[in-house]
């Protein structure tokens, strides 16, 4: 018998083992792989700082295995990523005084090398001023280009295989640096094309933009943007402005005669723009940028510290406390103001800063405020909020006064007087006595079972008025006789004959507490979070892809509904983040989301159902058949067509779904449970409008295993890992993405799922 309920209970540790694996390494992944920049040392110098103008800014060093956002002022290292997300712009100060511009969508790598500023441009593109005496490198698909200048304005921009140089004021000296060959000059106006073989062609632009500048910040005030140019022989213009460097997307045309324009933009981004004649052949000019920001002030990290400090021994304390806010618009500088008062009519500091922090030192007892006003060119002064700073010294904790040493008395033994009988009478009236009695001789000890007898027969004196009541000192009683009477024996009965109950199933049963009821109503509810290991990998026709160790969050919602005895019907939706880092080969990050939407049915099949031997289960074991729809909503990994820069396209796939469930009670608190489904596709079709999709060859796959334990009535808390693999090969579509080849993910989450059966 033991042998046999220990190969019962086997399943139930194996999984419980399996279980806590795979969560414990998951969850060491996710909490213990992860960096966070600013909690990291580092020992060598920095290049300079990065300022972000926008939402989405972020770095990653070179011994980071992640990106990290940056919502304030930044130093940058060698060998540093940054990465300017959509709508978001970057400004990098280097030591040397080497300024930058980065546009969106920009992923950049900046290194020193030889005492040179070195740019590795992997898209997008940046505008920069070069000073005298400073060589500026650019790295662009294994090409190498010198910039030498007294100060010109240029902009480097990524176009497919292509490296384009402008420059809009000035002139520059452009060297390839894999080539010894003599420098070619490229004046103001002038485009030079660097393509993937080193060749060179150099185009002339006959319209020169001046206003806006070149990398100039605008506000939005709700006046429309005026833009100039210099006169063009061609009288018919066309002034386009886009927030694509390409002019692909999101494009405003306004035809013009003349050398200025204005239009209403909206604001948060940063826009290009050229002019263009209207006939083919005549004459355009460059491509130039900046960015329209709105009136937004500075954001406190924190609007209220309080800090509890204690004196020293001459009364002294010294307590600072570092002051931090966001800038989302690229302010000049800084001022800081504290006063004692709320509104600020008394300052009593004033500070001017660069970054966005302050350490603000000897703060003083009582409450401070403070506020922080940015500053820029052309646009008014912007104030934040009022922070708070509360400093409160503790008084000092005094030390408990000992007691005082009392010598002990000689404790006194009150004996109450014995009746005369062993029944107390009621009309005994007990006179009080004033006389002090000398303490008699110790008196001998009373057996305890005898002291319990007298102090139960005398409990009535206590009832005494206090007029009334009796000072005994002492009182030597006698030894009483105590005498405990015996309960009489049991009557004997006949005997009853035994009769043995019927024999079911076993089942193990705990005597610890009552057994949870069996759900009156068949309804069931379920939430669950998990972490998520998910493998990726595409065999396109041009590129192979792969993106593996990616932890991300999971999260699980459903329900489930008893028809009849046998039928359930269920829905349930299941979403997971997932990350696709290109870092490794200086390309930008995409982020998407794998939602799947599941409607099934399932029946209950006699194949392996065990019923419950009373009510406290539902049953012990049970073998479902399942069958329904699911919706995947799958996000492909994919790269454009101009400049091969990764995108995500989203596709949906309906699927029909068949498989089977295994639950089975381990005990009455614990149960255990397996499911498996294949999915063939019944439809297939891309989100994107103007886009096809087709999918072939499909092998789609799901299951799960999990354990679950009772922690109350209705609750039960259990531990899953859910697995799904997808094969496919596919054909994809849309004006900008052209891609076919194969498909392939795989999930793998350990996921905590809170249950409530109704």
């Amino acid at each position: 018998m033991s042998r046999s309920t220990g190969w019962r209970r086997r399943p139930e540790f194996i999984l419980m083992f399996f279980c806590l694996i795979g969560m414990l390494g998951s969850g060491g992944y996710l909490f213990f792989n992860r960096n966070d920049r600013s909690d990291i040392t580092n020992a060598r110098e920095s290049l300079g700082s990065v300022k972000p103008v926008g939402a989405d800014i972020r770095i990653k060093g070179d011994t980071d295995v992640s990106w990290s956002p940056v919502s304030r002022d930044a130093n940058v290292f060698s060998n540093d990523r940054v990465f300017t997300g959509e709508k978001s712009a970057a400004k990098v100060k280097l030591k040397n005084l080497e300024n930058f511009t980065v546009e969106p969508n920009s992923p950049i790598l900046i290194s020193d090398e030889n005492k040179k500023s070195a740019v590795n441009l992997s898209a997008g593109g940046f505008l920069t001023n070069i000073r005298k005496g400073v060589t500026l490198l650019v790295k662009y698909k294994g090409r190498e280009t010198n910039v030498t200048s007294d100060g010109a304005t240029i902009r480097l921009g990524a176009s497919g295989d292509d490296l384009n140089l402008v420059v809009l004021h000035g002139e520059a000296n452009v060297t390839n640096a894999s080539k010894s060959t003599e420098p070619q000059v490229v004046k103001a106006n002038e485009e030079l094309k660097i393509s993937a073989g080193g060749q060179t062609q150099m185009t002339t632009h006959a319209v020169t933009l001046l206003s806006p500048e070149p990398a100039a910040t605008l506000w939005d005030d709700g006046k429309p943007v005026e833009f100039a140019w210099s006169p063009s022989l061609t009288k018919s213009m066309r002034l386009e402005v886009s927030q694509d460097p390409e002019f692909k997307a999101d494009l405003q045309t306004i035809t013009v005669e003349g050398e200025n324009a204005t239009t209403l933009l909206k604001p948060s981004a940063t826009y290009f723009w050229r002019i263009v004649g209207e006939e083919p052949g005549s004459d355009q000019s460059p491509v130039s940028s900046f960015s329209l920001n709105p009136l937004t002030p500075p954001q406190l990290e924190k609007e209220k510290m309080e800090f509890h400090v204690k004196r020293d021994d001459k009364g002294r304390f010294d307590q600072s406390a570092t002051l931090l806010w966001k800038d989302l618009v690229g302010s000049d500088f800084f001022r800081i103001e504290t006063s004692v008062s709320s509104d600020f009519h008394d300052i009593k500091d004033a500070i001017e800063v660069e970054k966005t922090e302050f350490a603000l030192n000897r703060l003083q007892e009582g409450t401070l405020y403070w506020r922080v006003t940015s500053k820029a060119k052309n646009r008014p002064d912007l104030i934040s909020q009022t922070g708070i700073i509360n400093v409160i010294v503790d008084a000092p904790v005094l030390a408990p006064r000992e007691p005082a040493q009392v010598p002990p008395e000689t404790p006194t033994t009150l004996v109450p007087a014995p009746p005369t009988s062993l029944i107390p009478s009621t009309t005994t009236t007990l006179a009080p006595t004033t006389t002090t009695v000398a303490p008699p001789p110790p008196v001998s000890v009373t057996p305890p079972a005898q002291l319990k007898v007298i102090e139960s027969i005398l409990k009535p004196v206590s009832n005494v008025p206090p007029s009334e009541s009796v000072q005994v000192r002492a009182l030597e009683l006698p030894p009483v006789p105590l005498v405990i009477p015996q309960p009489p024996a049991p009557r004997e009965l006949p005997p009853v004959p035994r009769i043995d109950p019927p024999v079911t199933a076993p089942l193990p049963q705990a005597t610890a507490s009552a057994p949870p009821k069996r759900p009156p109503i068949g309804l069931k509810l379920f939430a669950g979070v998990g972490a998520t290991y998910f493998a990726y990998q595409e065999n396109l026709f041009d590129v192979q892809t792969s993106y593996h160790s990616l932890p991300t969050e999971s999260w699980n919602f459903g329900a489930n509904f008893e028809v009849t005895d046998k039928v359930d019907v269920g829905v349930s939706l299941r979403s997971t983040d997932l990350s696709f880092d290109n870092s490794s080969v200086g390309l930008s990050t995409t982020h998407a989301q794998w939602q799947i939407m599941t409607l099934e049915g399932s029946s209950r099949s006699n194949l392996l159902f065990t019923p419950a031997p009373n009510t406290n289960l539902p049953y012990i074991s049970e073998f479902r058949w399942l069958w329904g729809l699911q919706l995947h909503q799958i996000p492909l990994a994919l790269f454009e067509n101009s400049g091969n820069l990764p995108t995500l396209r989203n596709v949906d796939l309906i699927n029909l779904s068949l498989g089977g469930s295994y639950v089975r009670y381990l005990n009455p608190w614990t149960r255990a449970s397996i499911l498996m489904h294949f999915q063939y596709p019944l439809s297939a079709s891309p989100t994107s409008s103007g886009a096809t999709f087709t999918v072939t060859s499909p092998f789609i796959f799901d299951g799960s295993i999990g354990i679950e334990k009772n922690i109350s009535e209705h609750a039960w808390l259990g531990l899953h890992w859910l697995g799904q693999y997808n094969d496919l090969h596919f054909n994809y579509s849309d004006p900008q993405v052209t891609e076919h080849g194969e498909h392939s993910a795989i999930f793998s989450t350990v996921e905590m799922r809170l249950l409530f059966d109704y």
